[in-house]
């Protein structure tokens, strides 16, 4: 008699065991499954925000405008050079600012290559470009007055080219307007 009390309650025990551990690896499984679909969607989430950024930066150009080459018209060109003019000249008064880069001159160049035949004023932006391209910022003050003029400016005539020192300072001051 003790014996089977002793074999039942060893069979009791290791079928408790076996079930403690069906239920547990079960847990385990399903718990796991649902980490993965929730890694997944996670990943999936983060996949398409960098897709939707990607996709957003495709259609910005260098200035982080939508406006793209084939659509430039005078006041998107004279927007753009005018702005970027600021780093280089001194006025009492200057409205805008964007870095003159490499890209960006490219960019407008490649722009009106496209568009020139459109533009009123396309021999003008592209003889100020080209100089720029090469590094000649010689006639800034010229070329910064010459689109202020188009723009019927009154207020903030280019008055002086900025020292290095100066073009430095105004950088620093403007640095993430753009």
């Amino acid at each position: 008699m003790y014996k089977k009390i002793l074999l039942t309650i060893v069979s009791l025990a290791v079928l408790g065991i076996i079930i403690f551990l069906i239920v547990i690896f079960t847990d385990f499984n399903a718990r796991s499954e649902a980490g993965q679909k929730s890694d997944t969607a996670v990943t999936s989430m983060n996949d398409v925000k960098d897709e939707a950024k990607s996709e957003v930066s495709k259609h910005m150009n260098p200035f982080g405008d939508s406006v793209q080459q084939k659509e430039l018209k005078d006041k998107d060109f004279i927007n753009y050079i005018h702005k970027m003019s600021h780093q280089k000249v001194s006025a009492e008064e200057k409205w805008g600012f964007y870095q003159i880069t490499a890209e960006r001159i490219k960019w407008l160049l490649a722009g009106l290559d496209k568009t020139e035949h459109t533009l009123k004023h396309g021999e003008l932006y592209r003889s100020i470009l080209k100089r720029w391209i090469n590094g000649d910022f010689s006639n800034v003050v010229n070329d910064h007055n010459d689109l202020w003029e188009i723009q019927g400016g009154s207020i903030g005539k280019a008055t002086g080219k900025l020292s290095k020192e100066q073009e430095k300072k105004y950088m620093q001051k403007n640095k993430g307007k753009e």
